[in-house]
């Protein structure tokens, strides 16, 4: 039985590990800082050259990427479809749509499906930028997401936050903090 509770500690430690917790407060992501409301978690696997993911609710659930300075020729991120296909890189000189099917081709990647909704400028990083909002059927599980991006390009560089949750509760329950953060978000110049 002690071995037992001491292996099950042991489990629990290293997957806490996984996670840090991110607010309140103000929250550095490479060359972006936002400012957060609650504490959310970054998940310490996920990041990447130019970005990190975070969760409110846990990672089935939601999920809050951020791309900081993802620069010309660079992929998003490397994910286990990358290793099975290629996929597009980001280019400085991309029209809002063409960044919108960029997100579009990750999500995608591994059979989920992606409905654009719409595609609106705002500002974004202290500059001009765009939101899109979305749908999206995760293959894995059949579940439906909706889906929030903010995105601009300043210096040849790719800056934007994307959140997705299931439809029912979660993505409601976080939207207005998501949209708080991202008004809140500045790029280092």
């Amino acid at each position: 039985m002690r071995k037992s509770i001491f292996l099950l500690a042991l489990i629990l430690a290293g997957c806490a590990s996984f996670f840090s917790p991110v607010g309140p407060g103000e929250a550095k992501i490479k060359e972006m800082t936002v400012t957060v409301n609650t504490t959310w978690n970054r998940f310490n696997m996920s990041a990447t050259d130019s970005g990190e993911m975070w969760t409110a609710d846990g990672l089935p659930l939601d999920n809050l990427w951020f791309y900081a300075g993802v620069a010309d020729g660079e992929m998003l991120r490397k994910t286990a479809e990358t290793r099975k296909k290629t996929l597009p890189k980001f280019q400085a000189g991309m029209a809002p749509t063409e960044v919108v099917e960029l997100m579009e081709s990750y999500i995608t990647a591994d059979g989920s499906t992606f409905t654009l909704d719409k595609l609106a400028p705002v500002t974004f990083g202290g500059g001009p930028g765009f939101r899109f909002d979305f749908r999206t059927r995760r293959k894995q599980d059949e579940l439906e997401l909706r889906g929030v991006g903010f995105a601009t390009i300043q210096r040849e560089k790719l800056y934007m936050m994307v959140y997705t949750a299931p439809v029912t509760h979660y993505f409601e329950k976080n939207l207005g903090q998501i949209e708080g953060m991202a008004k809140s978000l500045s790029i280092k110049k």
